[in-house]
């Protein structure tokens, strides 16, 4: 057992996808090695087979003209290298073929008919190194049959198989290894990617709870250990990390589910949503948002999803305006079009697609308490793309303008 320690930690320092190509060598080797000896089994039976049958028949032939058969006469042979014996009662050969052996090839046998027999080199000229022999008596059991056709080209097309067998099945065996190390890495790749996203997902957001967390203990640390600190001094401070905690918890909860694809499905009135949202984030913000362009629209999924993607939207939308928002809901064809749009700084066409990955901040100095935790635009993408939409950031003079596309449903009466 000891052995195989070392062994087993070579093995866990290799790649899954170096492991799978491994295992799927070794399968395949198998599968070769076991296919090559049936071929090569299989291919030496069928042709001693032709060859039992071929003597068995040429014996009944012969047999059956056995009436003319003259004692010490010359028996035609079925091939030029075969060679046939008449034996009488008394097991002595009475006819044989031109340059068959003197004594019989086989003894007397008791059935009319008997099994092939495997011998080997006869006693006659350009003789083969092995025969097959088939004995068969006539009808009234006064002559037996014997015929012996050579079995060498059987050896030499074995032969020849196994040669063939063995430069190329370690060819195949190769272009199989590399096809297979193709398929296995096409095959990894969305995994080993999604792996690599969710490790750095898992980095990101430990350090990001870390702080808030470590602000709040050194805090309590402090008011334990100084009792003249008035901690009802720091009870805002400590709310607002409060805050930040439960709403970075949030955030990652959302996007777990939405990656996860862990959504309601039902018809949800988008307008409504969007407009709730509004009322809620910025009812008495000095902002001005105008809505005029939000018209009926019906998409289906998740509501507590959907609220969610335009309450972020929303948010970003406030934090970086300088003054105005504008936001228009519609459809194109089959599709709802939500537009977001500020006066604010505006996102340069560089970090288009940066801001939605997770835990980004474009503004560095920006404080955190006021720029969020870096995950508004993550989990706007993630609930776009579980509901088979998108979104991306559009051109805009000035400020920013976000507009995400989702599959719509025709809009029924409302209740």
């Amino acid at each position: 057992m000891a052995g195989d320690e070392p062994r087993a930690t070579a093995l866990s320092g290799w790649s899954p996808r170096a492991r799978l190509t491994v295992a799927t060598a070794i399968v395949i080797a198998a599968v070769l090695a076991a296919a090559s000896v049936l071929t090569v089994v299989a291919l030496q039976r069928s042709l001693l087979s032709s060859i039992d049958t071929a003597a068995r028949d040429d014996a009944r032939d012969i047999a059956a003209e056995a009436g003319r058969v003259r004692p010490h006469g010359l028996v035609v042979p079925p091939t030029p290298d075969a060679a046939v014996q008449v034996i009488d009662a008394r097991g002595r050969v009475i006819a044989a073929s031109h340059g068959a052996p003197r004594r019989p090839l086989l003894a007397s046998r008791g059935s009319p008919e008997a099994p092939v027999t495997a011998i080997g080199r006869l006693a006659m000229s350009n003789t083969a190194d092995s025969y097959h022999v088939a004995a068969l008596r006539t009808r009234d059991g006064s002559l037996t049959i014997l015929v012996a056709l050579p079995s060498d080209d059987v050896a030499e097309a074995v032969d020849r198989l196994t040669v063939v067998i063995l430069v190329g099945a370690p060819t195949l065996l190769a272009i199989l290894v590399a096809l297979s190390w193709l398929v296995v890495g096409r095959a990894l790749a969305p995994m080993t990617a999604l792996y690599r996203r969710q490790e750095e997902f898992v980095s990101d957001a430990a350090h990001e709870l870390r702080t808030p967390l470590s602000a709040l203990m050194a805090r309590l640390e402090l008011a334990e250990q100084d009792e003249e600190i008035d901690v009802r001094a720091d009870v805002p401070r400590l709310r607002a990390e409060v805050a930040r905690l439960a709403s970075l918890v949030d955030g990652l909860l959302a996007l777990v589910r939405a990656d996860n694809g862990a959504l309601e499905s039902e018809d949800v009135d988008l307008d409504d949503v969007v407009r709730g949202s509004v009322r809620r984030l910025l009812g008495g913000s000095p902002l001005t948002v105008d809505t005029s362009a939000v018209r009926p629209v019906r998409v289906r999924g998740d509501a507590a999803a959907l609220g969610r993607l335009v309450d972020n939207l929303v948010q970003n939308a406030a934090h970086n305006a300088a003054s105005r928002i504008w936001i228009a809901l519609g459809t194109e064809k089959a599709t709802a079009v939500l537009t977001v749009a500020d006066d604010g700084a505006g996102v340069p066409a560089a970090d288009r697609e940066r801001v939605f990955d997770r835990f980004t901040r474009l503004d560095a100095s920006r404080a955190r308490p006021d720029g969020g935790v870096g995950l508004g635009l993550a989990i706007v993408r993630a609930v776009a793309v579980a509901h088979r939409g998108e979104v991306r950031v559009a051109d805009n003079q000035p400020g920013a303008r976000l507009v995400v596309r989702l599959p719509s449903v025709p809009s029924g009466p409302r209740a």
